[in-house]
């Protein structure tokens, strides 16, 4: 190759490549073989005339685009040829004779000239040009089967593995009742296609956020699959690579919060794309605008689509603007649910009376004192309503809150006063709730730590959830509301930590 078709790219000071310039990779076709890597999204560079090895194709440019590289020990670069030690690397000899006389370029200048925005579409599209989507194949009976994917103990009836089969074939929209495993019929699809398709992965939207991380783990216990399920708040550059490097066999998340990753993850990445809830597709909802970037795949290796609803649109015209949304995916209804047992759709409520007794009643009151004492040592809330707060009153206990957070917390002194009467707020709610034994284990950190009842006393509510539990079968399906996902996560880990409860459920 002449010195005009090649440079260095240096990323950072010991990230250094030799590569084919990127305006000129072209010249692939022509020079080298590509053989997939073990590594996914990783190809193996061999002379075409030889098959001898010279390096490697992989996304380590900018937004992850490839690069064709060659390692310092496997080519002659300007008659010399290095050894694998480390003195040899490239980022330690670029800048030396005679390898200074090679161009370098860093990541603005990585595409030949200095870029404000990269069509990321398109450099996600040489991979579906080296390794087009493998369907499944109707003369391939195995590509069918469930047993080498599925590895929950959960057993498949007739009408799911029919919706399975349909779903492997062409695009499909398939219409369920809630509760009869629509997920698990998915879940079967993305392992399939994944076992067809190392270096794709499988795309699960959903419409909410609390989904994303209820769906990845459904999909990981059915099929052991390796699921990144990803929201706003878990949006990492960590996780980004690791998508971008294919790590992740399946992604779990949200319509926008997909639609904010294209820069990096675009939809030529996945061979199947899931949607949930997906009636939802219509007007200027992100499903849609998702399934537009779809159609503008190449045709011959789009990946294809999967809707899932228990509540498809009503009257005819919607359905057909629905079905054309969806590439015009005929709809699987109407199958065969006679070996489906509907729950039973009674539902018992119990109100449990919150009589504190005597000792959580101490206990809350041991609090408003250290509240109290607290406030008057800087004079941040009136003793008042903090004598008279009535803690099962939110109204009263977020004022109490709010005049807190309008303090000034330039003084340090003052700061950690604010900072324990936070906390002292969260553990009376706590104390409410489950009892003094989790209170408790909050309040180590501060003074009045010691002046309380370390004992075992739960709270009124808590004794009477456990008695609800304690009745129920181990079949029961049971749903707990509660006010924040602070008490949520506190419950959580209450109900584990309990072997009674644990083991049954």
């Amino acid at each position: 190759l002449d010195l005009e078709n090649i440079c260095f790219y240096a990323k950072s000071d010991k990230s250094v490549d030799l590569m084919i310039k990127y305006e000129r990779s072209g010249l692939l076709e022509d020079y080298f073989l590509l053989i997939p890597d073990k590594k996914p999204n990783f190809f193996r560079i061999l002379c075409q005339k030889c098959e001898a090895p010279l390096g490697k194709k992989h996304p380590n440019g900018p937004n992850f685009s490839y690069i064709i590289a060659f390692g310092n020990d496997k080519i002659i670069l300007l008659d010399r040829t290095l050894g694998t030690s480390k003195k040899n690397a490239w980022y330690n000899v670029y800048k030396e004779l005679p390898f200074s006389q090679v161009a370098v370029r860093n990541s603005d200048e990585f595409f030949g000239k200095k870029v404000e925005k990269v069509d990321t579409e398109t450099i996600h599209q040489e991979l579906a040009d080296i390794c087009p989507i493998v369907w499944p194949d109707c003369q391939n009976v195995s590509h069918f089967y469930i047993d080498d994917i599925l590895m929950s103990a959960v057993v498949p009836r007739d009408y799911q593995i029919t919706a399975y089969i349909e779903a492997l074939q062409r695009d499909l929209i398939l219409v369920l009742p809630t509760g009869c495993g629509k997920t698990l019929v998915s879940s079967l699809v993305a392992a399939r296609m994944k076992s067809l398709n190392p270096n794709y992965m499988v795309l699960f939207l959903v419409d909410r956020v609390p989904l994303v991380f209820q769906q990845g783990e459904s999909i990981s216990v059915a099929t052991h699959l390796n699921v990144c399920s990803l929201s706003s708040e878990s949006n990492t550059n960590m996780k980004r690579r690791k998508l971008n490097q294919g790590v992740y066999d399946v992604l779990v998340t949200t319509a926008g919060a997909f639609l904010a990753l294209t820069n990096c993850v675009g939809v030529e990445r996945f061979c199947y794309v899931v949607f949930d809830e997906c009636h939802h597709a219509t007007k200027q909802h992100d499903y849609k605008v998702v399934l537009e970037r779809i159609g503008r795949c190449n045709p011959n290796n789009r990946p294809r689509v999967l809707g899932l609803t228990a509540s498809p649109q009503t009257t005819k015209l919607q359905l057909e603007e629905f079905r054309r949304t969806f590439f015009n995916a005929p709809i699987c209804h109407n199958l065969s649910l006679t070996d489906y047992k509907y729950a039973d759709a009674t539902i018992e409520k119990k109100i449990v009376l919150s009589d504190l007794g005597w000792e959580l009643s101490t206990y809350l009151q041991k609090l408003e004192a250290e509240l109290y004492k607290l406030a008057n040592s800087v004079n941040l809330v009136t003793p008042h309503l903090i004598a008279k707060a009535d803690w099962n009153d939110k109204k009263k206990r977020d004022q109490l809150l709010s005049e807190i957070e309008l303090v000034d917390t330039g003084d340090e002194e003052i700061r950690k006063c604010i900072e324990s009467m936070k906390k002292i707020c969260g553990v009376m709610v706590i104390t409410e709730l489950f009892g003094v034994t989790y209170a408790n284990r909050t309040l180590e950190d501060l003074d009045i730590y010691t002046q309380l009842n370390h004992g075992y006393i739960r709270s009124p509510r808590l004794s009477g959830l456990f008695e609800e539990l304690e009745k129920l079968e181990e079949s029961s399906k049971i749903i707990i509301f509660v006010r924040t996902r602070q008490i949520a996560h506190i419950l959580n880990n209450i109900l584990k930590s309990e072997d009674m409860i644990s083991k049954k459920f």
